[in-house]
């Protein structure tokens, strides 16, 4: 999920398995963008999903988008 202020504080969120946490926290910060959280929500799920919440300030939606995906991409999410 991506959202985006009148501000200009773009935020992104997903859910991603234990296992993507780090190629996808590696591949945002490499471009820039802020890793301001990773959680849990439930105890004992398999396979272990994780929250990870990023965001920047001031870059154009679009190109937060862009880079957003291609990090995702590079991790090997899709």
């Amino acid at each position: 999920m991506l959202s985006f202020e009148d501000n200009g504080l773009n935020l992104g969120e997903s859910v991603v398995r234990q296992k993507e946490i780090n190629p996808l926290m590696t591949a945002l910060r490499k471009r820039g963008i802020i890793v301001t959280t990773v959680h849990n929500h439930w105890l004992f799920d398999k396979p272990r999903l994780m929250y990870m919440h990023w965001e920047n300030v001031n870059l154009d939606p679009v190109e937060f988008t862009r880079v957003s995906f291609e990090a995702a991409k590079e991790a090997g999410l899709f």
